[in-house]
């Protein structure tokens, strides 16, 4: 099982790309490519830190076609894509206290109740 995935948000070229430079950076036999996804074994020399800097400074040296793509990490799964500003969302209602989205305005009100324990 893979400690680290890298997700190319269903661009396979790009993970084709970033997979190349992963592997001229450490041991090739840690890391799989599959489809958009890269999974880099726990065995692999390299650290969750060191991933995101492979993957920042890989979008840096490719600023010109990738000037709007971000690396985004939560737990041991990085994204990298462009990432949607919330505002540009058509359709979605966001909660002001916590950035929750929901569609309907009912579950909006509701929600928020939870937040001021009104439940």
């Amino acid at each position: 099982m893979a400690e680290i995935t890298v997700s190319c948000a269903g661009d396979g070229q790009l993970a084709a790309e970033i997979y190349g430079h992963l592997c001229s950076k450490a041991s090739a036999g840690y890391i799989s490519l599959v489809e958009d996804e890269i999974e880099i074994d726990h065995k692999s020399a390299l650290t969750r830190d060191a991933v995101r800097q492979i993957l920042e400074s890989f979008i840096s040296s490719n600023s010109e076609r990738l000037k709007n793509y971000q690396v985004v990490e939560s737990g041991d799964i990085f994204v990298v894509g462009i990432v949607a500003e919330t505002s540009k969302v058509d359709g979605l209602l966001t909660c002001e206290f916590c950035g929750y989205f929901m569609p309907y305005p009912e579950d909006l009100f509701v929600h928020k109740r939870m937040h001021a324990g009104g439940g």
